[in-house]
């Protein structure tokens, strides 16, 4: 991505974006991997027609602007107002500017660009936004529930306006172009059905999910997926397609655990993190990795993560590496399996009734103790630590 990650230990201010705080409203896990990590979600693709509508309005409100006068559209509907004034309207306006404000507490420099502000004749500022679309029935309300991002959008701008001291009315507008497709003919044009629709907002909220990012973006590890995010659902998804079935191409998938190889040390001294089953009775049980089922809506990271902290009382690092999956041959059992390096100082623990051992073991004992199916893993850390740089 073009600007770098966060960064907790610097003291330059973080540029955090109105869609940005949408994103963590959205999904933390997907806010964090984009913020922290610099990973996005694939982006999508433009509107032009859309994007033509919004320039096309901003130029005929600009009309009006000039001679502070309400535009047509403002008496049809009573709006009583008129398009605002301001030497910084165009930067307001620009995605890579927007109304600015450096929130002291965070350190984050949040922005926002408005499609236009408007002014009553209290001398209260109304944030506009415009909208585009293409539908049979008349547009009368935005009430369905994924209109929520465009009501979060309008609170933010308020929000943002008020922290550079404005006086700001409740009051919002949209102002809606629908695409009228009933014409008999094209003839080079498509005319709009024009309406202008109040929204009553409220930004009360949008203090505390600042801070929740500043919080989200400070930890040491990215937080669970939301339980409705389609991306990370996609991901999660798209990893269990991947991975062997029996027999080949099949319907039901291979029972998966996921689990990590964490790692401490340099060089030929190199060692590793593995566990020993409990089992009553005793007698001699194979080691392996820490690891366990994902939980419904996991994505296989997070349950490596968490089965590890809930095993051996070690918190995984940030990054980790996919090492792959390993299948037990006996009972076609998957598991998925992330790496990374911790601390020399890193002191695991048996945390778990499932393990009575946690210990860091060379790779030379490893190899002797670990089951035999998980012993690819340990082949593919040496090759992922020889290729590394060295540092």
């Amino acid at each position: 991505m073009a600007r770098p990650p966060y960064d907790p230990a610097s003291d330059k201010p973080f540029k955090l974006s109105r869609s940005g705080l949408e994103l963590l409203h959205d999904c933390p896990r997907c806010f964090y991997l984009d913020k922290r990590l610099g990973v996005g979600r694939p982006g999508g693709f433009p509107f032009n027609i859309n994007s033509a509508v919004d320039t096309l309005l901003k130029r005929e409100f600009d009309f009006h602007r000039e001679r502070a006068e309400p535009h047509p559209l403002m008496t049809e509907f009573g709006v009583d107002a008129v398009p605002f004034a301001h030497p910084e309207l165009s930067k307001w306006r620009h995605n890579f500017t927007g109304v600015r404000y450096l929130h002291e507490r965070t350190g984050f420099l949040i922005t926002g660009a408005v499609d236009d502000v408007w002014v009553n004749p209290a001398g209260e500022l109304i944030v506009v936004d415009y909208k585009a679309t293409a539908k049979k029935d008349e547009i009368t309300a935005l009430d369905q529930d994924w209109h929520g991002s465009y009501k979060r959008q309008f609170e933010i701008y308020q929000w943002l306006l008020r922290r550079n001291g404005f006086r700001v009315s409740d009051r919002a507008y949209w102002v809606y172009a629908n695409g009228d497709a009933s014409a008999e003919r094209f003839d080079r044009m498509v005319r709009f059905r024009m309406t202008v629709i109040p929204y009553d907002g409220d930004d009360s909220w949008v203090e505390a999910l600042v801070i929740r990012a500043k919080q989200c973006l400070d930890a040491d590890a990215p937080p669970t997926a939301s339980p409705g995010c389609d991306w990370c659902q996609f991901v999660r998804d798209a990893g269990e397609l991947e991975t062997p079935r029996p027999g080949g191409v099949g319907l039901k998938a291979i029972p998966i655990s996921a689990g990590t190889l964490l790692y401490r040390g340099q060089g030929g001294a190199i060692e590793v993190l593995l566990v020993r089953a409990a089992i009553r009775g005793g007698g001699a049980v194979p080691w392996g990795i820490p690891k366990g089922a994902p939980r419904e809506g996991e994505l296989l990271i997070d349950a490596a993560r968490r089965e590890t902290l809930e095993e051996t009382g070690v918190t995984a690092p940030v990054t980790l590496v996919d090492l792959g999956s390993v299948t037990a041959s006996g009972d076609r059992k998957t598991v998925h399996c992330f790496t990374g390096r911790v601390g020399d100082d890193v002191r695991p623990v048996c945390a778990s009734h499932e393990v009575d051992r946690a210990e860091f073991l060379t790779l030379s004992d490893a190899r002797k103790r670990i089951r035999h199916y998980q012993k690819p893993l340990l082949d593919s850390l040496v090759k992922l630590i020889d290729s590394a740089p060295a540092t």
